[in-house]
C-alpha cells in the first residue's frame, strides 16, 4: 500500500443537497469556480465554528456561526491568506488572526469591533499563542527590519521587543517557538552572513535576549529542526570538520552550556533524522544511520534530554534494508512509558507498528496482525486518551488495497480490532482518512460504507466498543461521489465539510449535534 498523509488525501469533489440526518445543520453555502471554504474550527466551549472562506480572485474572510442556533456567519474580519493563520482562545470566546496588516482579537461571536495588539509596528507576519493563552509573540516588519514582540492576549499593555535589536532571519517569517510553560521564546538570529545561533527571552519582555548557542566557525546550527523539550532546546548542528551532524540539547534559561546527546554514537550518520521529545521532556528519541557501508540501517535512539546518560537503541534488530520510519511519524503515549513507531523491522518494505519500552525492560511487540502480501500500516496512526492507551491507526490488513481502521492497545496486550464497517464489495472500498475527537476516545473517520464510490463521515468509540454511526448524509443518486474532509469533533458536537465539483463548485459546512459516542 502506497505511503498516505492526510493533506494529499483531501478531496477535490463532493455534495448533493441530500435530507439531513437529524441533529445536523448546514452552516455556510458557497458555489462558483474557485471558491472554497477552510479550516472549519470548533472553539473551545463548543459554541462557534470559526472558518475560512477563500476566492482565488478577492481577499480570504474569516467568519464565525454559531452551533446551536445555525444561521448567518458573522464575518469577524478580511483574512491574510486562506491559510489557517488564526487561533481560538483557550476559552473559546476569542478569535486572534491577522488581517493584511493588523494583528487582531476579537470575540467569536462578533459581538464587538476587532482589537488590534500590534498597532503602529508594521505588517504582522506570524504569531503564535502561548500554550496558557495568556500572552501571543507575533514577528513584524516595520519597512526595515523584522523585529519579534510579546504582547497580552487581552491587549491591556502595549507589546514589548523580545529580539534585543539582534539580527533575525532574513526568511519570512523568522522562526521562533514558545516554551511548553509559556515563560519564554525561543528564536534563531544571524550574527554572520550564513551562521545561526539561538537565543531566548521571557516572553513578557521582563529581561534582554540569552544567548543558548553558537556554533563554532564553519558550523551550521539547523535553526528549522529545533525542539523545545520540556525546559530544554535540542538541535542538530552540521559540523565542518569532521564532517557531520551532532544532536546538543542546552536549558532554555541559558544557565549551563549546551551538552551533545549523540556525541557516544560517533560515525553514525543523523543528516536525515527528526528527533522527538517526550511529553514531560525528559526523553529525546532520535534517528540515525549506522555505519556499515552500502548497508546503512536506519534506527531509533532514546536519550535523556539532559544529556545525562548515553543513547541507547530502542527498536529490535532489523532485516537487512530495514529501517525505522522517520521520528516525526513516531508517538510517545500519554504516560510518557512507550514509544509507538512504524519500521520495516521484520522484512523489508513492509511496514508496521511496534511499541517499545522507554525504560528497555522487555523488547519491543508488534501491535499490528499479520500482514497479507503488498499490504502495511499507513503511517498516520494516532494515540488516544484512554486507559488503557490504545493506537489507532490505517492498514490494509484484511487484503492488500482494502484500507480500514484499526485499534489495538499500545502495549499490544490484546489483539487490533477493525473500527469501521463493512465496506462496500465493489468500488473504493476505503477508509481514506481519519483523525481523533479532542478527547482523544473516539476516531471520526471518511469511508465508503453506504456508497460504492462516495465518502460519508463515521463516529467509532476507539476502543470498538460500540459499532460506528454514521454523521453525514449519504451520496445521491445525482452526486454519487460525495466526500467529507477537514472534520472535527468537541464534546457532543461534530463539524465536518463536503463539497462537489461538476460543472459548479459547491461548498458546504455542517454541524452535527448528537450526544457524543463515548467508550464504554
Amino acid at each position: 500500500m502506497p505511503r498516505r498523509s492526510f493533506l494529499n488525501l483531501l478531496p477535490l469533489a463532493l455534495l448533493g443537497l441530500a435530507t439531513l440526518p437529524a441533529g445536523q445543520a448546514r452552516l455556510a453555502h458557497r458555489a462558483g469556480s474557485g471558491h472554497a471554504l477552510h479550516h472549519a474550527t470548533l472553539t473551545a466551549d463548543g459554541r462557534h465554528v470559526v472558518f475560512v472562506d477563500q476566492h482565488l480572485t478577492i481577499d480570504a474572510v474569516l467568519l464565525s456561526a454559531p452551533v446551536d442556533h445555525p444561521g448567518a456567519p458573522v464575518v469577524l474580519g478580511p483574512h491574510w491568506t486562506g491559510s489557517q493563520d488564526f487561533e481560538v482562545s483557550r476559552t473559546g470566546a476569542d478569535v486572534f488572526f491577522r488581517t493584511p496588516a493588523r494583528l487582531l482579537r476579537r470575540p467569536a461571536d462578533g459581538s464587538q469591533a476587532g482589537l488590534d495588539l500590534a498597532p503602529e509596528l508594521g505588517t504582522v507576519h506570524s504569531f503564535v499563542l502561548a500554550p496558557a493563552g495568556e500572552h501571543l509573540a507575533f514577528v513584524a516588519h516595520d519597512g526595515t527590519r523584522y523585529g519579534l514582540f510579546g504582547v497580552a492576549a487581552d491587549g491591556g499593555s502595549a507589546p514589548v521587543p523580545l529580539d534585543g535589536g539582534l539580527p533575525l532571519e532574513l526568511i519570512s517569517p523568522p522562526r521562533y517557538q514558545i516554551s511548553a510553560d509559556g515563560a519564554r521564546v525561543v528564536f534563531a538570529v544571524v550574527p554572520a552572513p550564513g551562521t545561526f545561533a539561538l537565543y531566548s527571552a521571557p516572553l513578557d519582555g521582563s529581561a534582554p535576549p540569552t544567548l543558548l548557542a553558537a556554533p563554532a566557525a564553519g558550523d551550521l546550527l539547523y535553526r528549522h529542526r529545533v525542539r523545545l523539550a520540556g525546559a530544554r532546546a535540542v538541535y542538530p548542528v552540521l559540523h565542518a570538520s569532521p564532517a557531520g551532524f551532532e544532536l546538543f540539547s542546552v536549558p532554555l534559561d541559558g544557565s549551563a552550556a549546551p551538552v551533545s546527546l549523540s556525541a557516544a554514537l560517533a560515525g553514525y550518520d543523523l543528516s536525515d533524522s527528526k528527533h522527538e521529545p517526550s511529553p514531560d521532556g525528559a526523553w529525546v528519541v532520535f534517528l540515525a544511520r549506522h555505519p556499515l557501508g552500502a548497508y546503512s540501517p536506519q534506527e531509533a535512539f532514546l536519550v535523556p534530554s539532559d544529556g545525562s546518560a548515553a543513547p541507547r537503541l530502542l527498536n529490535a534488530p532489523l532485516v537487512q534494508y530495514g529501517d525505522v520510519e522517520d521520528a516525526r511519524f513516531g508517538r510517545f503515549t500519554p504516560d510518557g512509558q512507550r514509544y509507538v513507531y512504524l519500521a520495516d523491522q521484520e522484512q523489508d518494505e513492509r511496514f508496521e507498528l511496534y511499541s517499545a519500552l522507554l525504560d528497555g525492560s522487555a523488547p519491543p511487540v508488534k501491535l499490528n496482525a499479520p500482514l497479507p502480501a503488498g499490504a502495511d500500516v499507513d503511517d498516520a496512526f494516532q494515540l488516544t486518551a484512554d486507559e488503557p492507551c490504545r493506537v489507532v491507526y490505517l492498514a490494509d490488513a484484511a487484503a492488500d488495497g482494502v484500507t480500514e481502521l484499526w485499534s489495538v492497545p499500545a502495549d499490544g496486550s490484546a489483539p487490533p480490532r477493525r473500527l469501521n464497517s463493512p465496506l462496500p464489495v465493489v468500488g473504493l472500498r476505503d477508509v481514506f482518512h481519519f483523525t481523533l475527537d479532542q478527547a482523544r476516545t473516539s476516531a471520526l473517520y471518511a469511508a465508503n460504507e453506504d456508497s460504492a464510490f462516495g465518502q460519508e463521515l463515521h463516529v467509532v468509540p476507539s476502543n470498538g466498543s460500540r459499532r460506528a454511526e454514521r454523521l453525514s448524509s449519504r451520496p445521491t443518486l445525482d452526486d454519487p461521489f460525495l466526500q467529507v474532509f477537514d472534520y472535527e469533533q468537541r464534546g457532543d458536537a461534530a463539524v465536518f465539510q463536503r463539497t462537489q465539483r461538476a460543472g459548479t463548485a459547491l461548498y458546504d459546512l455542517y454541524i452535527h449535534r448528537a450526544p457524543r459516542i463515548a467508550a464504554r
